[in-house]
């Protein structure tokens, strides 16, 4: 693997936004890359026929051992992560017969790494390839709430397309999304936007949970379950109707 001179604060910033990983393919202005990268990336992005799927894997599961003293294992992570989803945009398909592993990264330490894996998850449902052996329920689940806002929201959206309203599984995660109401004000805000999303698409089963907490002994539980209400409210209009006696 080749020597990576990858700024840190670049990644973190470019992985999120499929527009400027476009437009920054090869690099980016102000980006120190080598050319092994420029040309790794570059060809992510608009040559993805002659990329190895598996080079992109190696960089995913670098470890310390991999690359030199001088170079940051978490780079070499995170620069496979932004080329996972450059190649995900430019051939969604080629990654079909990966479902399963790229699944496998929802547990990641790596907060960039799951970031990138969950925009490629949510890509191939919105071109819907289905390719796992089973659908990660159990792991998305375990993200609701827990990713930045914009990630709560993707693993919400992929989970409501997996779950019918009446399965015990969606209740669930939506019990154990509320609970992050009375815990960390950052959790709290993902936890809104991911039952917002919850709430969209299977409104019934979020309503009842929501509303029945409206009466909590947290009084933080109580205010975020009404903020939750509201966005249900703001996005569906007459949405929430049956909750105002509660409210």
């Amino acid at each position: 693997m080749s020597e990576l001179t990858t700024h840190t604060k670049y990644l973190l910033w470019a992985l999120y936004s499929p527009l400027l990983m476009a437009e920054h393919g090869s690099g980016g202005q102000g980006v120190s890359l080598d050319d092994d990268d420029r040309e790794f990336l570059r060809q992510c992005s608009d040559q993805s026929d002659a990329v190895d799927v598996e080079s992109i894997f190696d960089r995913l599961d670098a470890t310390a051992d991999d690359v030199d003293e001088e170079t940051d294992v978490a780079d070499v992570r995170e620069l496979g992560a932004r080329g996972l989803v450059q190649y995900a945009q430019a051939d969604t398909e080629g990654l079909a017969p990966h479902g399963d592993r790229i699944a496998g990264y929802l547990a990641d330490d790596n907060d960039d790494v799951r970031g990138g894996v969950i925009m490629v998850l949510k890509r191939r449902g919105e071109a819907g390839i289905d390719a796992f052996s089973a659908p990660p329920v159990e792991a998305l689940m375990a993200r609701l709430g827990k990713e930045d806002q914009p990630g709560s929201k993707r693993v919400a959206r992929m989970l409501a397309t997996l779950l019918d309203s009446d399965d015990p599984r969606l209740s669930k995660a939506v019990d154990t999304t509320i609970d992050l109401f009375g815990g960390d004000k950052h959790e709290a805000g993902s936890a809104i936007q991911a039952l917002s999303e919850l709430g969209t698409t299977h409104p019934d089963p979020v309503i009842e949970r929501l509303t029945a907490r409206l009466r909590d002994n947290d009084a933080d539980v109580r205010k975020y379950a009404v903020r939750t209400l509201a966005t249900l409210s703001a996005d569906n209009p007459g949405l929430v109707g049956e909750a105002t006696g509660a409210l």
